[in-house]
Protein backbone atom coordinates (compact mmCIF):
# COMPACT_ATOMS: atom_id res chain seq x y z
CA UNK A 1 0.00 0.00 0.00
CA UNK A 2 2.14 2.22 -1.10
CA UNK A 3 1.49 6.22 -1.85
CA UNK A 4 3.30 8.46 -4.28
CA UNK A 5 3.24 11.73 -3.63
CA UNK A 6 3.80 15.06 -6.07
CA UNK A 7 6.27 17.47 -5.56
CA UNK A 8 5.41 20.96 -5.47
CA UNK A 9 7.78 24.14 -6.22
CA UNK A 10 6.92 26.58 -3.72
CA UNK A 11 10.14 28.33 -4.42
CA UNK A 12 8.48 31.76 -5.52
CA UNK A 13 5.34 31.65 -3.49
CA UNK A 14 6.93 33.63 -0.88
CA UNK A 15 8.76 37.17 -2.34
CA UNK A 16 12.21 37.54 -0.93
CA UNK A 17 13.22 39.27 1.82
CA UNK A 18 14.10 42.86 0.44
CA UNK A 19 15.43 45.89 2.69
CA UNK A 20 13.36 46.92 5.91
CA UNK A 21 10.35 48.56 4.62
CA UNK A 22 10.37 48.10 1.25
CA UNK A 23 7.66 46.54 -0.39
CA UNK A 24 8.13 43.27 -2.61
CA UNK A 25 6.01 42.71 -5.73
CA UNK A 26 5.19 38.53 -6.37
CA UNK A 27 4.85 37.09 -9.75
CA UNK A 28 1.10 37.47 -9.43
CA UNK A 29 1.41 41.37 -9.15
CA UNK A 30 0.47 41.42 -5.56
CA UNK A 31 2.51 43.71 -3.61
CA UNK A 32 3.43 43.10 -0.39
CA UNK A 33 4.61 45.18 2.23
CA UNK A 34 7.82 43.66 4.31
CA UNK A 35 7.77 46.43 6.74
CA UNK A 36 8.82 44.33 9.97
CA UNK A 37 8.42 47.24 12.05
CA UNK A 38 4.63 46.77 11.61
CA UNK A 39 4.68 43.27 12.65
CA UNK A 40 6.05 43.32 16.14
CA UNK A 41 4.54 40.74 18.39
CA UNK A 42 1.47 42.38 20.45
CA UNK A 43 2.16 42.27 23.76
CA UNK A 44 -0.97 41.48 26.30
CA UNK A 45 -1.31 44.58 28.75
CA UNK A 46 -4.51 44.87 31.19
CA UNK A 47 -6.53 47.57 31.28
CA UNK A 48 -5.53 50.23 33.95
CA UNK A 49 -8.73 49.09 36.15
CA UNK A 50 -7.87 45.41 35.87
CA UNK A 51 -4.73 46.06 37.02
CA UNK A 52 -5.29 47.98 40.19
CA UNK A 53 -8.34 45.16 40.66
CA UNK A 54 -5.22 42.37 40.78
CA UNK A 55 -2.42 44.10 42.49
CA UNK A 56 -4.76 45.21 45.10
CA UNK A 57 -6.53 42.13 45.96
CA UNK A 58 -3.90 40.31 47.90
CA UNK A 59 -3.34 37.76 45.85
CA UNK A 60 -7.15 36.55 45.41
CA UNK A 61 -7.17 37.47 42.09
CA UNK A 62 -4.76 36.16 39.90
CA UNK A 63 -5.66 36.51 36.10
CA UNK A 64 -7.18 38.73 33.59
CA UNK A 65 -10.73 36.56 33.56
CA UNK A 66 -10.82 36.84 37.55
CA UNK A 67 -10.83 40.32 37.48
CA UNK A 68 -12.89 41.31 34.79
CA UNK A 69 -15.58 39.26 36.60
CA UNK A 70 -15.31 41.24 40.32
CA UNK A 71 -15.56 43.98 37.75
CA UNK A 72 -18.73 43.36 36.17
CA UNK A 73 -19.92 42.31 39.54
CA UNK A 74 -18.96 45.69 41.10
CA UNK A 75 -20.80 47.45 38.18
CA UNK A 76 -24.26 45.32 38.61
CA UNK A 77 -24.13 45.81 42.63
CA UNK A 78 -23.83 49.47 41.58
CA UNK A 79 -26.60 49.92 38.80
CA UNK A 80 -28.53 48.34 41.00
CA UNK A 81 -28.07 50.39 43.88
CA UNK A 82 -28.26 53.63 41.73
CA UNK A 83 -32.05 52.19 40.55
CA UNK A 84 -33.14 51.66 44.24
CA UNK A 85 -31.59 55.06 45.35
CA UNK A 86 -33.69 56.64 42.72
CA UNK A 87 -37.28 55.05 42.67
CA UNK A 88 -37.17 55.49 46.81
CA UNK A 89 -35.68 59.35 47.08
CA UNK A 90 -38.38 61.82 47.00
CA UNK A 91 -41.36 61.54 49.26
CA UNK A 92 -41.61 59.87 52.49
CA UNK A 93 -45.06 58.63 51.68
CA UNK A 94 -45.61 56.94 48.38
CA UNK A 95 -49.73 56.48 49.75
CA UNK A 96 -51.74 59.95 49.44
CA UNK A 97 -54.89 60.06 52.23
CA UNK A 98 -57.93 61.42 51.16
CA UNK A 99 -58.08 64.47 52.29
CA UNK A 100 -54.96 65.31 50.70
CA UNK A 101 -56.31 63.97 47.55
CA UNK A 102 -59.88 66.17 48.19
CA UNK A 103 -58.02 69.15 49.31
CA UNK A 104 -56.36 69.00 45.55
CA UNK A 105 -58.90 68.79 43.73
CA UNK A 106 -60.85 71.72 45.57
CA UNK A 107 -57.71 73.71 44.80
CA UNK A 108 -57.90 72.95 41.13
CA UNK A 109 -61.35 73.72 40.34
CA UNK A 110 -61.23 76.86 42.65
CA UNK A 111 -58.04 78.68 41.02
CA UNK A 112 -57.27 81.70 42.97
CA UNK A 113 -57.52 84.98 40.36
CA UNK A 114 -54.07 86.68 41.78
CA UNK A 115 -54.57 90.58 40.31
CA UNK A 116 -52.29 91.71 37.32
Amino acid sequence: MSQEFETVDLSGAIPSQQTEGSIAQSSSGVAFNNDLRSHSSPKKRFGLITQLVIKYSGGKISNENEANVVLLVAVVVIFILAIFIATHSGSTSAVVSDAELKADQLRMSHPVNLPK
